[in-house]
């Protein structure tokens, strides 16, 4: 009798491994077939939306054809109106700015942009605040995560936040995460930008807007180092780059001396790189010398937009005229050398 339930236990145990080892494979089976499905039905719903940062503005980049293309944060939304440039320059542009997005952001889309197109001119703006916080930077650019698929460069960037990048991301839903709401919504919002372009109505009261605390701003090196491989990508595939410091209010007329080493160490970057670097300022520039064409310190109103991307067009008619020959503008009063 002992012998025989030793017998039945002994042979009894093949089945029992199999159970055991059987129930977690279907677990993990049906949890990536139903990760798929999900991913199908929202990657369907999201490949429909052009508005909204949840990725659906990138959407309506890649399928514009452009000559021109500008690349940068708010700044860039707001201060660049594309119907100035092509009727200036003769050639067609789209604004790809993004809000609150800086560098990390900006090389993804131009590796998404060089696969489908290469524009004629890359304008891309640049300002302190595009090349510091480089932590927080790239956990914003995971808004491109659904273009994981298409590119190698988000793949890296996203991969590169922290060691538990690659287990989320085995999940294709993931890169949809925070965003189905969002996506649902954009479904249903039309595009009402112009090209891209975002003007804001508005005039900043200087009354009643404060100094603020400003510490010397130093650039990142690896906010730099990718500012540098932007320009470098662009340049290899055949685009003329051209890096633009846009204007921002100051009380005194001047551009505030805390920026300055930020400013001259993009500058720096562009004479490295044999670009041009154009500085239209508050202070090099009578006509934002005054409040009238801001609607906050660091953003032009819709005016301001028009005012600046006249005097834009007629500068870089001018590196045209020269065959894109580098101009160097000075960032305070002064002028060009």
């Amino acid at each position: 009798m002992y012998s025989l339930s030793i017998s039945s236990f002994k042979s009894g145990q093949p089945d029992a491994l199999k159970r055991s080892l059987l129930i977690p494979l279907v677990f993990i089976g049906l949890f990536f077939l139903c990760d798929r499905v999900i991913y199908f039905i929202i990657n369907a719903g999201f490949q429909q939306t052009t508005t909204g940062e949840a990725g659906g503005i990138v959407n309506k980049v890649l399928q514009e054809k452009f000559d021109i293309v500008i690349l940068g944060s708010s700044r860039a939304v707001l201060h660049y109106d594309p119907r100035i440039l092509s009727s200036k320059l003769n050639m067609s542009a789209y604004n790809a700015g993004c809000n609150g997005q800086q560098v990390h952001y900006a090389r993804s889309l131009v590796d998404l942009i060089l696969k489908r197109q290469t524009p004629t001119l890359s304008i891309i703006d640049v300002d302190t605040s595009f090349v510091v916080n480089a932590a927080t930077d790239s956990h914003k650019a995971a808004t491109l995560a659904p273009f994981m698929g298409e590119s190698e460069i988000i793949k890296k960037m996203i991969y590169s936040r922290s060691p538990l990048e690659r287990l989320k991301y085995l999940s294709l839903s993931y890169r949809f995460n925070g965003k189905p709401f969002a996506i649902l919504k954009n479904l249903f919002v039309a595009d009402k930008t112009i090209a891209g372009f975002s003007p804001r109505e508005g005039v900043m009261d200087p009354e009643k807007t404060g100094e603020g605390i400003l510490t010397i701003v130093e650039p990142e090196r690896v906010m730099m180092d990718l500012l540098r491989e932007i320009i470098s990508t662009l340049k290899g595939a055949g685009s003329h780059v051209v890096l633009v410091l846009s204007p921002r209010w100051g009380r005194d007329g001047r551009v505030d001396q805390k920026r300055m080493p930020a400013l001259k160490a993009i500058r720096d970057l562009a004479l490295s790189e044999q670009v041009s670097f154009l500085a239209v300022t508050n202070e090099n520039t009578p006509e934002f010398q005054g409040s009238q064409y801001f609607r906050d310190p660091a953003h032009l109103n819709a005016d301001g937009a028009q005012v600046f991307s006249r005097i834009l067009a007629a500068k870089i008619a001018g590196l045209m005229e020269n065959q894109f020959h580098p101009v160097y503008d000075e960032i305070s009063a002064g002028g060009n050398h």
